[in-house]
């Protein structure tokens, strides 16, 4: 189940909107899918209590930070709004947070990463 949540950090304008970043082809698909299915059932379960998410993007970085800098950068052009970014790996949280920084957003979008590395728990 979700952890609860408080209704009231809902913009009541519209969505939070999020996007994620993980190997969803190639070998290591199982475990990017597998994330991406974890992040929908959440946004799902949060959307019936009463939320209101928006997955606007999921893509792939190959665990990669350099393609992770890149693919966030692009899309934050797009997506200026996003409140929140997961992430298959800790790799591509660090590009992803390089992005935010040089957007001067840091602190402003949630990241999340998935492998505990001691300078992306520091970040």
């Amino acid at each position: 189940m979700f952890e609860p949540f408080d209704i009231r950090l809902f913009p009541a304008d519209g969505a939070i909107k999020i996007g994620g970043s993980g190997p969803l082809t190639g070998p290591a698909a199982v475990y990017g899918n597998a994330v991406k299915t974890a992040a929908e059932m959440a946004v799902e379960e949060v959307n019936a209590a009463g939320g209101k998410i928006e997955v606007v993007l999921d893509d792939t970085a190959n665990w990669n930070t350099t393609e992770a800098l890149t693919l966030v950068e692009t899309n934050l052009t797009k997506y200026p709004d996003v409140k929140a970014i997961w992430c298959a790996n800790d790799n591509m949280a660090t590009g992803t947070l390089q992005a935010l920084e040089a957007a001067g957003l840091l602190g402003k979008v949630a990241v999340a990463g998935f492998d505990a590395n001691t300078d992306i728990v520091q970040a």
